[in-house]
């Protein structure tokens, strides 16, 4: 999340943790990890405003809140990532993420 910003968020979801780190100007600050119910599908709401980048999981909830007091240097776009490595073969899953309004976006390798 923030991505392309002063302040860009990641957050790293697992088979059974998730946690989010923020990486700024004056370092990199990692927030709390939270367990999960382990399983190979997760439903994750994220909801990033001005003060602070929430992610909820069914009962886990993380928040990150901002360090800064101007808006703009947390201003960025959403950006995601597959954690596979590259190169990896066919016979590796790719995630699939799922908007609000029910789209599906499949992550594949590039070119494929």
């Amino acid at each position: 999340m923030r991505a392309d910003s002063e302040h860009p968020t990641h957050l790293w979801v697992g088979r059974n943790t998730a946690h989010l780190t923020e990486h700024g100007p004056g370092g990199t600050r990692t927030g709390r990890t939270a367990r999960l119910e382990p399983s190979a599908t997760h439903r994750v709401d994220v909801t990033v405003t001005p003060e602070a980048v929430r992610v909820v999981d069914g009962r886990q909830r993380l928040t990150l809140r901002a360090t800064w007091r101007d808006p703009a240097r947390g201003a960025g776009g959403f950006a995601l990532g597959s954690g596979v490595p590259e190169g990896a073969g066919p016979g590796v899953s790719w995630p699939r993420f799922h908007s609000p309004g029910g789209e599906v976006t499949q992550v594949t390798p590039a070119g494929g």
